[in-house]
C-alpha cells in the first residue's frame, strides 16, 4: 500500500488543509469535500466541490470564483516531483530499488489521491493497481 505507507498521504491532506484555510475555506467544508470525492481525487475536482458547497450572493461567489485559480494553482503545487519527494518516508527509496530487484511481480495498491505521485515511479517493475474504497 503507498498511502501512508510509503507517502505520507496525511501530511499532503494537512498541507492542501492549510492552503484551503488561507483562503478562507473552513476545515469541516474542505473535509467534507474532500470525502466525497477523495475516490477520483485531483485538485481541480476538489475546488469545483467547494464551490458548489458554497451558499454565498452572487457577489462573493464571484470574488472566490478569481481566487479558483490561484488556488488550484497552490494545490497542483504540492503535487510536484520535488514536493512529493518530501513526502516519501525516509526508507521509500530503498524499498524501491530493492523492489526492483525483486524477480516476483509486486503489487502497489493506493487509492487514486496519489496516481500522478506514483505515475513517477513506473519505471520500477510494478503492477500498479488502484482500488476504490466503498
Amino acid at each position: 500500500d503507498f498511502d501512508d505507507t510509503l507517502y505520507n498521504t496525511r501530511q499532503l491532506k494537512k498541507e492542501l488543509l492549510e492552503i484551503a484555510k488561507l483562503h478562507n475555506i473552513s476545515e469541516e467544508l474542505f473535509a467534507k469535500t474532500y470525502q466525497k470525492i477523495s475516490q477520483a481525487y485531483t485538485p481541480k475536482k476538489h475546488l469545483e466541490e467547494i464551490l458548489k458547497q458554497l451558499t454565498l450572493d452572487s457577489k462573493d461567489k464571484q470574488n472566490l470564483d478569481i481566487q479558483i485559480n490561484k488556488i488550484l494553482k497552490q494545490f497542483e503545487d504540492l503535487f510536484t516531483t520535488q514536493k512529493s519527494a518530501k513526502r516519501l518516508f525516509p526508507f521509500t527509496h530503498n524499498f524501491l530499488k530493492l523492489a526492483k530487484k525483486c524477480t516476483k511481480k509486486l503489487i502497489l495498491l493506493s487509492n487514486l489521491l496519489l496516481r500522478p505521485n506514483i505515475a513517477r515511479h513506473r519505471n520500477i517493475n510494478f503492477s500498479f493497481t488502484f482500488f476504490n474504497k466503498k
